[in-house]
């Protein structure tokens, strides 16, 4: 499930636990995944003040790669758990 943020830079966010991987909807249409991000930094986004900032301070520096969405909003392989 994409779970929306009020944020200038991020659209909406969806984490699968298990796989430990976040996927990012950016404004404007770019979305992301990032592999090897633990439970606590997720949920730091989702309580940051500023989501743009912790985004470009603390998910990229994790493994990202650019991902397409299957256009009905839901990250690639399926719905996800927030």
């Amino acid at each position: 499930m994409l779970i929306p943020l009020q944020s200038d830079v991020i659209d909406s966010v969806a984490y699968d636990s298990d796989a430990r991987r976040l996927y990012v909807q950016l404004v404007g249409g770019n979305a992301y995944t990032y592999d090897g991000v633990p439970w606590q930094v997720y949920r730091g986004l989702l309580e940051a003040g500023s989501h743009g900032a912790y985004f470009n301070r603390i998910i990229k520096q994790y493994d990202g790669r650019r991902v397409e969405d299957d256009g009905w909003g839901q990250p690639p392989g399926g719905e996800w758990f927030g």
